[in-house]
Protein backbone atom coordinates (compact mmCIF):
# COMPACT_ATOMS: atom_id res chain seq x y z
CA UNK A 1 0.00 0.00 0.00
CA UNK A 2 1.35 3.42 -0.92
CA UNK A 3 1.97 6.08 1.73
CA UNK A 4 -0.72 8.21 0.16
CA UNK A 5 -3.30 5.48 0.71
CA UNK A 6 -2.51 5.19 4.44
CA UNK A 7 -2.84 8.90 5.26
CA UNK A 8 -5.91 10.00 7.18
CA UNK A 9 -7.57 13.43 6.87
CA UNK A 10 -8.63 13.09 10.52
CA UNK A 11 -4.99 12.82 11.63
CA UNK A 12 -3.76 15.52 9.31
CA UNK A 13 -5.83 18.22 11.04
CA UNK A 14 -7.82 21.01 9.40
CA UNK A 15 -6.33 22.60 6.30
CA UNK A 16 -4.78 26.03 6.71
CA UNK A 17 -7.30 28.72 5.92
CA UNK A 18 -6.67 30.61 2.75
CA UNK A 19 -4.90 33.85 3.55
CA UNK A 20 -4.43 32.89 7.23
CA UNK A 21 -2.74 35.70 9.18
CA UNK A 22 0.71 35.08 10.64
CA UNK A 23 1.29 36.44 14.12
CA UNK A 24 3.77 39.35 13.79
CA UNK A 25 7.10 39.19 15.57
CA UNK A 26 8.08 41.78 18.15
CA UNK A 27 10.42 43.35 15.60
CA UNK A 28 7.61 43.62 13.05
CA UNK A 29 5.37 45.31 15.61
CA UNK A 30 8.11 47.82 16.34
CA UNK A 31 8.56 48.45 12.63
CA UNK A 32 4.83 49.13 12.20
CA UNK A 33 4.92 51.64 15.05
CA UNK A 34 7.92 53.37 13.48
CA UNK A 35 6.16 53.58 10.13
CA UNK A 36 3.34 55.54 11.79
CA UNK A 37 5.70 57.93 13.60
CA UNK A 38 6.11 61.27 11.78
CA UNK A 39 9.71 62.49 11.31
CA UNK A 40 9.00 65.49 13.56
CA UNK A 41 8.52 63.09 16.49
CA UNK A 42 11.85 61.30 16.04
CA UNK A 43 14.64 62.67 18.22
CA UNK A 44 18.36 61.78 18.26
CA UNK A 45 18.94 59.19 20.97
CA UNK A 46 21.86 57.33 22.52
CA UNK A 47 21.02 54.01 24.17
CA UNK A 48 23.61 53.32 26.88
CA UNK A 49 22.34 49.89 27.96
CA UNK A 50 21.72 47.48 25.07
CA UNK A 51 21.83 43.77 25.94
CA UNK A 52 22.46 43.00 22.29
CA UNK A 53 24.75 40.03 22.92
CA UNK A 54 21.94 38.08 24.59
CA UNK A 55 21.32 34.85 22.67
CA UNK A 56 17.72 35.92 21.99
CA UNK A 57 19.14 38.35 19.40
CA UNK A 58 21.20 35.77 17.52
CA UNK A 59 18.74 35.73 14.61
CA UNK A 60 18.14 39.45 14.12
CA UNK A 61 20.93 41.42 15.80
CA UNK A 62 21.61 43.69 12.82
CA UNK A 63 17.88 44.11 12.13
CA UNK A 64 17.50 45.44 15.70
CA UNK A 65 20.14 48.08 14.93
CA UNK A 66 18.41 48.99 11.68
CA UNK A 67 15.12 49.58 13.53
CA UNK A 68 16.93 51.60 16.18
CA UNK A 69 18.46 53.75 13.44
CA UNK A 70 15.04 54.39 11.92
CA UNK A 71 13.69 55.39 15.34
CA UNK A 72 16.39 58.04 15.72
CA UNK A 73 18.72 56.04 17.98
CA UNK A 74 22.02 56.27 16.12
CA UNK A 75 24.43 55.40 18.93
CA UNK A 76 24.26 52.34 21.20
CA UNK A 77 26.42 51.03 24.02
CA UNK A 78 26.29 47.23 24.21
CA UNK A 79 26.23 45.93 27.77
CA UNK A 80 28.86 43.47 28.91
CA UNK A 81 27.43 41.40 31.77
CA UNK A 82 30.06 38.63 31.85
CA UNK A 83 33.23 37.73 30.00
CA UNK A 84 31.28 36.01 27.21
CA UNK A 85 29.01 38.96 26.42
CA UNK A 86 31.85 41.46 26.79
CA UNK A 87 34.10 39.56 24.39
CA UNK A 88 31.18 38.97 22.03
CA UNK A 89 30.40 42.70 21.99
CA UNK A 90 34.00 43.55 21.09
CA UNK A 91 34.04 40.93 18.32
CA UNK A 92 30.69 42.05 16.92
CA UNK A 93 31.75 45.70 16.82
CA UNK A 94 35.02 44.80 15.10
CA UNK A 95 33.17 43.21 12.17
CA UNK A 96 30.04 45.42 12.08
CA UNK A 97 29.94 47.56 8.95
CA UNK A 98 26.56 49.28 9.33
CA UNK A 99 25.84 52.96 9.96
CA UNK A 100 25.00 52.56 13.65
CA UNK A 101 27.69 53.85 16.03
CA UNK A 102 28.51 51.06 18.48
CA UNK A 103 30.42 51.00 21.75
CA UNK A 104 30.42 48.54 24.65
CA UNK A 105 31.02 48.11 28.36
CA UNK A 106 33.23 45.50 30.03
CA UNK A 107 31.96 44.01 33.26
CA UNK A 108 30.45 41.23 35.33
CA UNK A 109 26.83 41.55 36.50
CA UNK A 110 26.24 40.73 40.20
CA UNK A 111 24.27 37.62 39.18
CA UNK A 112 27.51 36.29 37.65
CA UNK A 113 29.86 37.38 40.43
CA UNK A 114 30.16 33.82 41.75
CA UNK A 115 32.08 32.90 38.60
CA UNK A 116 34.69 35.66 39.05
CA UNK A 117 38.38 34.93 39.64
CA UNK A 118 41.56 36.97 39.40
CA UNK A 119 41.87 35.85 35.78
CA UNK A 120 38.36 37.18 35.11
CA UNK A 121 39.46 40.62 36.21
CA UNK A 122 42.63 40.45 34.13
CA UNK A 123 40.61 39.54 31.03
CA UNK A 124 38.14 42.34 31.74
CA UNK A 125 41.01 44.80 31.88
CA UNK A 126 42.31 43.54 28.53
CA UNK A 127 38.86 43.94 26.93
CA UNK A 128 38.37 47.35 28.56
CA UNK A 129 41.40 48.63 26.65
CA UNK A 130 39.57 48.08 23.36
CA UNK A 131 39.14 51.50 21.66
CA UNK A 132 35.34 51.08 21.62
CA UNK A 133 34.98 50.17 25.30
CA UNK A 134 33.59 53.20 27.14
CA UNK A 135 32.81 51.99 30.69
CA UNK A 136 33.27 49.25 33.28
CA UNK A 137 30.06 47.34 33.94
CA UNK A 138 27.42 46.22 34.12
CA UNK A 139 28.50 45.65 37.70
CA UNK A 140 26.94 46.28 41.11
CA UNK A 141 24.82 44.55 43.74
CA UNK A 142 21.54 42.62 43.49
CA UNK A 143 20.23 41.38 46.84
CA UNK A 144 16.76 40.71 45.44
CA UNK A 145 17.59 37.32 43.97
CA UNK A 146 21.09 36.68 45.31
CA UNK A 147 22.11 34.43 42.42
CA UNK A 148 25.58 35.10 43.83
CA UNK A 149 26.17 35.37 47.62
CA UNK A 150 26.05 39.00 48.83
CA UNK A 151 29.63 38.95 50.16
CA UNK A 152 30.86 37.63 46.80
CA UNK A 153 28.94 40.35 44.97
CA UNK A 154 30.47 43.05 47.18
CA UNK A 155 34.00 41.74 46.69
CA UNK A 156 33.88 41.66 42.89
CA UNK A 157 31.94 44.90 42.63
CA UNK A 158 34.71 46.58 44.62
CA UNK A 159 37.31 45.03 42.32
CA UNK A 160 35.53 46.41 39.25
CA UNK A 161 35.22 49.87 40.83
CA UNK A 162 38.98 49.76 41.45
CA UNK A 163 39.52 48.71 37.83
CA UNK A 164 37.48 51.69 36.62
CA UNK A 165 39.58 54.00 38.79
CA UNK A 166 42.81 52.51 37.50
CA UNK A 167 41.75 52.92 33.87
CA UNK A 168 40.00 56.27 34.39
CA UNK A 169 36.73 54.91 32.99
CA UNK A 170 33.08 55.49 33.99
CA UNK A 171 31.05 52.86 35.85
CA UNK A 172 27.78 51.39 34.56
CA UNK A 173 26.09 50.15 37.74
CA UNK A 174 23.19 47.80 38.55
CA UNK A 175 21.52 47.83 41.95
CA UNK A 176 18.46 46.17 43.41
CA UNK A 177 17.53 46.12 47.09
CA UNK A 178 21.13 46.94 48.07
CA UNK A 179 21.43 50.73 47.85
CA UNK A 180 23.04 51.33 51.29
CA UNK A 181 25.63 48.61 50.59
CA UNK A 182 26.22 49.96 47.08
CA UNK A 183 26.84 53.47 48.41
CA UNK A 184 29.23 52.07 51.02
CA UNK A 185 31.32 50.24 48.41
CA UNK A 186 31.43 53.29 46.16
CA UNK A 187 32.42 55.58 49.03
CA UNK A 188 35.26 53.21 49.89
CA UNK A 189 36.60 52.77 46.36
CA UNK A 190 35.17 55.55 44.20
CA UNK A 191 37.68 58.29 43.48
CA UNK A 192 36.19 60.68 40.98
CA UNK A 193 35.09 58.39 38.12
CA UNK A 194 31.68 59.01 36.61
CA UNK A 195 28.90 56.65 37.74
CA UNK A 196 25.55 55.81 36.14
CA UNK A 197 23.16 53.78 38.30
CA UNK A 198 20.83 52.47 35.62
CA UNK A 199 17.20 51.34 35.99
CA UNK A 200 16.73 52.87 39.45
CA UNK A 201 14.20 50.95 41.58
CA UNK A 202 14.87 52.27 45.07
CA UNK A 203 13.16 54.64 47.49
CA UNK A 204 13.53 58.42 47.62
CA UNK A 205 16.12 58.15 50.41
CA UNK A 206 18.24 55.91 48.17
CA UNK A 207 17.89 58.35 45.29
CA UNK A 208 18.91 61.34 47.38
CA UNK A 209 21.97 59.49 48.67
CA UNK A 210 23.13 58.64 45.15
CA UNK A 211 22.49 62.15 43.88
CA UNK A 212 24.49 63.60 46.77
CA UNK A 213 27.40 61.43 45.65
CA UNK A 214 27.16 63.03 42.22
CA UNK A 215 25.94 59.98 40.33
CA UNK A 216 23.68 59.91 37.26
CA UNK A 217 20.43 57.95 37.55
CA UNK A 218 18.78 55.83 34.88
CA UNK A 219 14.97 56.19 34.76
CA UNK A 220 13.02 53.44 32.98
CA UNK A 221 9.41 52.32 32.67
CA UNK A 222 9.53 51.30 36.33
CA UNK A 223 9.05 55.00 37.04
CA UNK A 224 5.39 54.60 36.05
CA UNK A 225 4.81 52.00 38.78
CA UNK A 226 2.39 53.08 41.53
CA UNK A 227 3.94 51.08 44.37
CA UNK A 228 4.08 52.98 47.66
CA UNK A 229 7.48 54.59 48.12
CA UNK A 230 8.61 53.53 44.66
CA UNK A 231 7.84 54.19 41.02
CA UNK A 232 7.66 57.89 40.26
CA UNK A 233 7.59 59.04 43.91
CA UNK A 234 11.41 59.19 44.42
CA UNK A 235 11.84 61.21 41.22
CA UNK A 236 9.10 63.67 42.22
CA UNK A 237 10.83 64.22 45.55
CA UNK A 238 14.17 64.86 43.83
CA UNK A 239 12.73 68.04 42.29
CA UNK A 240 12.61 69.72 45.73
Amino acid sequence: MSPQATSSPALAGPPAAAGARKRPSQGELVQRALDRLPPSHRFPLVDIGVNLMDKSFDKDREAVLERAQLAGCTVSVITGSCLRTTAAAAAFIDKYAGPHQLYFTAGVHPHNAKHCTASTLAELERLARHPRCVAIGECGLDFNRNFSPPEVQERWFGEQVALAERLGMPLFVHCREAYPQLAAVLRQHHQGVSVVVHCFTGAKEDLQQLLCLGFSIGITGWGSCHAAGGGSEPFASARN
